[in-house]
């Protein structure tokens, strides 16, 4: 996964960010708490990030817990799919309050929405890269792509209401939803194998004498 030097320092600012906003909401907060909190002078967290860098950063922050632990080859693609997204959620769990503190401002900014359909996109490439599954026919990793920005948006919104701590309804939703998407994706493979190729007898009437 791409990242840019100054990456890694921005999460961890951003975790101290989403501490502070559990505590007093997203809205309010500035980055002079986050340079308090952090015992880092204004000026040195100015140049690296203002506030809404620090919010565009939450799904980069996200897939890196992605791909913290290996996944069995042995196991089907399904699953490790689902144990792959299951750690972005999981992470999410960690700071709770203040991820979802900073979804709901996130959601009253078209521009950052805007930005999260990017993330997203660059978020199911990782996912596609980390369980092994970025290779193949271009069509079908388009589709897959497409599927997995549909289940992230999904999953995420049973995340938010799953307010019990067991993940119950995040793992239906997630299960669920790759299991339409397997089904869609193996309909649209079989529609595929079945169109005949126009091309080739054409191809031969163009060449013979």
């Amino acid at each position: 996964m791409k990242q840019d030097k100054n990456l890694d320092i921005k999460h961890k600012l951003l975790e101290v960010a989403l501490d502070i906003a559990s505590e007093q909401g997203w809205s309010s907060l500035s980055l002079s708490d986050i340079a308090q909190r952090a015992e880092l002078d204004l000026e040195t967290i100015y140049r690296i990030s203002d506030k809404d860098g620090l919010l565009d950063c939450l799904e980069s922050w996200a897939d890196l817990a992605m791909s913290a632990l290996p996944l069995s080859s042995e196991a089907r693609d399904k699953d490790r799919l689902f144990d792959t997204i299951m750690r972005r959620f999981e992470y999410f769990e960690t700071r709770r309050s203040g991820v979802i503190a900073l979804m709901k401002a996130r959601r009253k900014s078209p521009r950052r929405m805007a930005r999260l359909v990017r993330a997203r996109s660059i978020s199911a490439d990782w996912i596609l890269i980390c369980t092994g599954l970025d290779q193949g026919p271009r069509l079908e990793q388009k589709l897959r792509k497409a599927s997995l920005i549909w289940i992230l948006a999904r999953t995420e919104r049973a995340w938010r209401a799953d307010i019990h701590g067991d993940f119950a309804k995040t793992m239906s939703v997630l299960d669920q939803s790759l299991t339409q998407s397997e089904d869609r994706l193996a309909k649209l493979s079989q529609k595929c194998r079945k169109t005949p190729n126009i091309s080739e007898p054409i191809a031969a009437e163009q060449t013979s004498p």
